[in-house]
């Protein structure tokens, strides 16, 4: 995820100003976005009414034909043959920048002849764009003024616009702008060319547990990528830091809370527009990525690190974070250990509060033993609650630290390591609990060895609903 740093929008005398970034749904001072076009460089000018807004759709475009196409700023024009230029794109009642329509927002057509500096000719579709943002300044006359930028997605000369973006400015003459809470109509004279893209910075973390032989982004708790391994288990991180934005980068830092890495500064400190950087345990400073126990039982890690950097124009601050998951799995000890379990089902049911074994009793406040995530809840209380996600987790975990506090139960794991598993991951997400509740409830339904514990059947009219934790029932 990227962000930048911004103000909020203005308004100075008269003048109705405004810019809107979209995604970032961030607003700038009272100006416009300051665009100017560079090479190859389109001008095109279009018809009266070739600009439209309707107040009712929010659909604000402009259409003209091919125009002149320029090289740069030392060669003569030379025409667009057989092209026109159309630009959708919505924008509210406010001036704010809404998004695109379907499709490409901007789309530049024609046949460009090689000639005036241009090494070939061009034809067909010469540029396409999807608008991120957009600026307007209503002048009070009949003249007024639209600036916006557009992300390339293609065209054949798309080569020209590598690292950069689309900057349209439109002046606008026999304008009946306003404002956006009416339709309003113009004629539109287009300036098109590449831009500098702002300032974005990209951070791929990955996990490797065979010595740095292969490497995973496992970015996702139940992606296939995500490595699975016995307890202890040690694990080696990399970062992969890559400048996607169109300018320089400097005062590039990285975090990993988890790994004890607090603004340590990317070696060399910069990235150049397209520069990418990979960073491993042997870069001074870096040491702590390469873990020697990264779990030391049963559940799954995740740690996540962050990287920031600033614009070496204007110093804007651009982020970007990323996770690394890896499970870990108990293996019990060769020559027994394992292979029973009995249900949250016969936990609950108090003819077997006998086999609660101390100091776990059905009184035990929930949030003595575990992180509190079930406040005033007792550990009965939770092994009865009903529904999925942190429920379910919490119903399957009580079940299984008693099995494993009971000498009778030969059961998969430890009381320590169940409570470590679970402290782990809370708080988290539904996607985090799920993978380690189903583990849970394999081990807790491999068969129990107590008295009217074999071929028992789970009584779900016991589960209970609360409030704010889940509703419905589920194993």
């Amino acid at each position: 995820m990227n962000t930048t740093t911004s103000n909020l929008r203005t308004r100075a005398g008269a003048a109705m100003i405004g810019l809107v970034l979209a995604g970032a749904a961030l607003q700038a001072p009272a100006a416009l976005l300051g665009v100017n076009p560079g090479y190859p460089q389109i001008q095109a000018n279009g018809a009266p009414g070739g600009l439209t807004y309707d107040a009712t759709t929010d659909l604000f475009s402009a259409v003209a034909p091919g125009g002149s196409a320029r090289f740069s700023a030392a060669n003569s024009p030379v025409p667009v043959l057989g092209g026109t230029i159309t630009m959708n794109i919505v924008v509210d009642g406010s001036g704010a920048l809404v998004g695109g329509v379907p499709g490409n927002d901007l789309v530049v057509t024609g046949t460009i002849p090689a000639a005036g500096g241009f090494p070939m000719s061009f034809s067909g579709t010469l540029i396409t764009g999807e608008v991120t943002a957009f600026g307007f300044l209503n002048s009070g006359a009949t003249t007024d003024n639209f600036d916006l930028r557009f992300t390339v997605t293609g065209g054949a000369l798309a080569t020209y616009y590598a690292n950069k973006d689309i900057g349209v400015k439109l002046f606008v003459e026999q304008s009946t702008f306003n404002d956006f809470t009416v339709n309003f109509s113009g004629l539109p004279k287009f300036t098109i060319g590449p831009i500098a893209a702002p300032p974005a910075i990209q951070l791929l973390k990955q996990i490797s547990v065979d010595g740095g032989a292969t490497w995973a982004d496992a970015d996702n708790v139940g992606d296939l990528d995500v490595p699975t391994v016995p307890a202890p288990s040690g694990a080696q991180y990399r970062f992969i830091v890559t400048n996607t934005g169109g300018v320089d980068l400097v005062d590039v830092v990285l975090n990993d809370a988890t790994l004890g890495l607090v603004n340590v500064p990317l070696p060399g400190g910069s990235l150049a527009v397209g520069e990418s950087v990979t960073i491993d345990s042997g870069y001074s400073g870096f040491e702590p990525m390469d873990v020697a126990e990264r779990c030391n039982d049963a559940g799954v890690f995740i740690n996540t690190a962050d990287v920031s950097g600033s614009s070496s124009e204007d110093g804007t601050v651009v982020t970007d974070e990323n996770p690394a998951v890896m499970v870990c799995t108990y293996t019990p000890p060769s020559g027994g250990g394992g292979g029973q379990g009995c249900t949250p089902g016969y936990w609950r049911q108090p003819q077997h509060f006998w086999a609660w074994t101390a100091p776990y009793t059905p009184d035990t406040l929930f949030g003595d033993v575990f992180e509190d995530a079930f406040p005033g809840q007792t550990l009965l209380d939770v092994v009865r609650i009903g529904g999925g996600g942190l429920n379910a987790l919490g119903r399957h975990t009580v079940a299984a630290l008693l099995n494993a506090a009971i000498g009778d139960v030969s059961y998969d794991l430890t009381p320590a390591e169940v409570i470590n598993a679970f402290n782990d991951l809370y708080p988290g997400s539904n996607g985090d609990y799920e993978p380690w509740k189903n583990q849970l409830d394999t081990y807790n339904n491999q068969g129990c060895p107590l008295n009217n514990g074999t071929g028992f059947v789970e009584d779900t009219s016991t589960l209970t609903t609360e409030t704010g934790i889940g509703k419905g029932k589920k194993k």
